[in-house]
């Protein structure tokens, strides 16, 4: 989407543009027409995402292993959401679907022995 065009290509080793070319890939995509442009938009239109289980595109780099995937359910289906961040999937479930942690604060607990 349009509004994580910088965002994804600032992103190093992939990327790592400077701001001035940045700016200009989000410009050119802002002119393409019928875009969808925001997660509301894409969530009300029948776009068809490929399943989760789909082969990765060859053209692509490899799949990211640190990747996470929302699993709510909206309006019967699977929310879709995919982010690399603990925080990211936090910040996202809890706006998009009212969830709140149960943990004081929304901090995960590290797992493992304490000495």
């Amino acid at each position: 989407m349009p509004i994580h065009i910088e965002s994804h290509f600032i992103a190093k080793p992939q990327h790592g543009l400077g701001k001035k070319e940045r700016q200009r890939i989000a410009n050119e995509v802002a002119e393409i027409d019928r875009l969808i442009s925001n997660e509301e938009a894409l969530r009300r239109c029948e776009f068809q995402f490929p399943p989760s289980t789909s082969r990765p595109i060859i053209a692509l780099a490899e799949p990211r292993r640190d990747g996470m995937r929302c699993t709510f359910e909206v309006v019967g289906k699977e929310c879709g959401y995919i982010c690399c961040s603990i925080r990211q999937m936090r910040d996202h479930s809890w706006e998009e679907h009212g969830w709140k942690s149960k943990d004081r604060g929304g901090r995960l607990k590290k797992r493992g022995n304490r000495s």
